[in-house]
């Protein structure tokens, strides 16, 4: 498909690649094209349920596991700003065998500043700095492709939507492609820094997930009516795909909704 429809190109050096404005669709009835696109859907279905939804499932349990293990039941987080190494603090303490009682807040003021101080000499020499400093690398090599991968996966969308869509970009050659792209990922980025600047991570982690919500929604109704409206009849998925995406689709939205309103303080 690439082939035929081009690709979003480096804005720096790269090859000299064009993006057609109307994407292009083969012909379900053509000699042979049935059994390539079964071949095709079935190397996708093999990387989503093999690689893609057991690495989510570890990339979710991994950082829960770690936290159930490492921090106290019902432990509180004095700064926002400090929970993500929180966790680490705790692997460096184990390493340390520094023994951290679970009722922490029964301690006096005294036994907590001991405490406190143990663990940061742990954080500072041996085996505890080593892991301090990988789990917090880890969690660095985790978030850092997911938000590049995340923030490329919302522009590219909604750029190739524009790029289909609107007058003004049709109007465009196909190979300018790369600078409206690189625009709004400079003006991504540049939100984004602004954001961080007026919010705390924890707030905005809030607002992405209940837009995520939104997003996951109305992407699954609208994929759902696209399906079923624009595509020939053989590739059409069956009544149990689409049922199944119209039900995930309206519980993301009330999911987004309840979210929504429990963060306005309206329930």
């Amino acid at each position: 498909m690439g082939h035929h429809v081009g690709a979003i190109p480096s804005v720096v050096g790269g090859l000299e690649i064009s993006l057609s404005h109307q994407g292009t669709v083969f012909n379900p009835d053509a000699p042979g094209a049935m059994p390539r696109w079964r071949r095709w859907f079935k190397h996708v279905m093999r990387d989503q349920l093999v690689v893609w939804m057991p690495a989510c499932f570890i990339g979710l349990a991994l950082p829960s596991m770690l936290s159930v293990e490492f921090l106290d039941r019902g432990v509180t987080v004095p700064d926002k700003w400090v929970a993500a190494t929180m966790t680490a603090d705790g692997v460096a303490s184990a390493v340390a065998r520094i023994d951290i009682p679970d009722n922490i807040s029964d301690l006096s003021d005294a036994e907590r500043e001991s405490l406190d101080t143990q663990v940061q000499d742990a954080k500072k020499q041996g085996l505890g700095k080593t892991f301090w400093f990988l789990t917090i690398f880890c969690g660095f090599l985790v978030l850092a492709p997911s938000m590049s991968t995340s923030a490329d996966g919302i522009i590219r969308r909604w750029v190739d939507v524009f790029w289909t869509t609107s007058d003004k970009l049709r109007s465009m050659p196909p190979s300018e492609i790369r600078m409206v792209y690189f625009k709004v990922l400079a003006c991504y980025a540049t939100f984004g820094f602004i954001m961080l600047g007026f919010f705390k991570p924890d707030t905005l982690l809030k607002i992405a997930t209940t837009i995520y919500n939104y997003a996951l929604g109305i992407s699954c109704l609208h994929t759902v009516y696209v399906n079923r409206s624009l595509l020939p009849g053989k590739l059409q998925p069956r009544r149990l795909v689409w049922m199944a995406l119209v039900f995930f689709g309206i519980f993301f939205l009330l999911i987004a909704l309840v979210s929504t309103l429990k963060q306005l303080d309206m329930i």
